[in-house]
């Protein structure tokens, strides 16, 4: 048993040291409180990637190129991605063009790219950024009506001014499991179309 769970090590993507504070979502006075809290950080995404710090160069060590909030803009819609063990909030900024911010000592990179490379807090930071982020361009439209939707629950909700619907990201976890018994044997599932053997 304790080889396999060695195997749970390698999902690097799964990792995650942040709380995500479902429970102050809604809660507009401790998001505000946050906001403008300098401990408080921001990354930010676009498309896919994320500012992480450093060069191609610098590949030992990758880290998320993390700001003060402070430091962004008062009106910038920022979902609120968690809180770690010392009390600090993390929110992510969702940029239309990466062009829009100075990377001079920085570079945009995508999971692919960096992921492995990722603490655990970064890794889970990036990894939900990087999902609310695509889900926030794909469903800018209310399903029902077709009235543009409007940034609701510190970026967890897209809430539709014509009809008061709410819209939520889709969550879909993805298992894979290998069944075996005593003697090692794999059981192995195949559909009926594909061919014998």
């Amino acid at each position: 048993m304790d080889a396999d769970r060695l195997l749970l090590g390698n999902l690097v993507l799964a990792r995650g040291s942040v709380g995500r504070g479902a429970q102050w979502r809604a809660d507009d006075r401790w998001q505000a409180a946050r906001r403008a809290d300098p401990r408080s950080r921001v990354m930010r995404v676009c498309d896919g990637a994320a500012l992480v710090a450093g060069t191609d160069a610098d590949a030992v060590r990758v880290a998320l190129d993390l700001t003060p909030v402070v430091d962004v803009p008062v009106d910038a819609e920022l979902t609120f991605l968690g809180v770690d063990d010392d009390d600090v909030a993390y929110f992510a900024e969702h940029l239309g063009w990466p062009e829009s911010v100075d990377t001079t000592d920085a570079r945009w990179a995508d999971l692919r790219q960096v992921g492995a490379a990722l603490d655990a807090r970064d890794a889970g930071l990036m990894v939900t950024a990087v999902a609310l982020d695509n889900w926030m361009r794909t469903h800018t439209r209310c399903p029902r009506c077709g009235a543009p939707t409007q940034f609701s629950a510190a970026g967890w909700s897209r809430r539709c001014p014509d009809d008061g619907t709410e819209h939520f990201p889709r969550t879909d976890p993805a298992v894979i499991v290998l069944v075996r018994n005593r003697d090692d044997r794999a059981l192995l599932g195949r559909q009926q179309r594909w061919a014998p053997g």
